[in-house]
């Protein structure tokens, strides 16, 4: 990405309320040297964004997410990974911080398939808070999981609308050979 100007700005204008509904941010490295979330706020405000679904990619720390929605401020929600059964306490506080979504990681490149059991535990869990359930599938996963993952929103009880609650990212690589 590089230095990001207010001078290049797009020759269209977003409408109010644009949001941009995916985004990682990282810490300063060598691999991911642009993608800070002081660079993804003037992205933000280049194009006219508003509003953003910070997306935690490191899930063995929530520290670069937390600190990310601190700086946004409240028109910025996060997405966490879960690997163990948070504490309702535990989920209470990140509520207030902002993080509005679980997210379930299937792929190899991303630890391999959650328990099924994790699942099911972790969406009763945040049900009552009406967190968002995101699942990162990768080529082969759907049609194993497709009953289990169909009946998710039938085990969260006091969600008035499941259907609403939960998206499916595809991870679109194939595998060679």
């Amino acid at each position: 990405m590089g230095e990001i100007t207010e001078q290049k700005r797009p020759r269209f204008t977003m409408p109010p309320g644009a949001t941009d509904s995916h985004f990682h941010v990282y810490d300063r490295s060598a691999r991911f040297p642009d993608h800070e979330m002081e660079q993804a706020l003037a992205l933000h405000r280049r194009l006219g964004v508003s509003r953003g679904i910070l997306v935690q990619a490191d899930p063995q720390s929530r520290a670069i997410t937390l600190e990310g929605l601190a700086l946004a401020g409240a028109n910025y929600r996060a997405i966490t990974p879960i690997i163990a059964l948070p504490a309702e306490k535990e989920l209470e506080a990140l509520h207030a911080a902002g993080m509005r979504g679980a997210r379930f990681t299937f792929t190899v490149r991303h630890g391999g398939p959650p328990d099924l059991a994790l699942i099911r535990q972790t969406v009763e869990r945040i049900a009552p808070l009406g967190w968002h359930i995101d699942f990162l599938l990768g080529p082969g996963d759907l049609l194993p999981l497709f009953d289990f993952l169909r009946g998710v929103s039938t085990f969260a009880a006091g969600w008035r609308s499941p259907r609403s609650r939960r998206s499916w990212n595809w991870c679109g690589a194939t595998m060679a050979g």
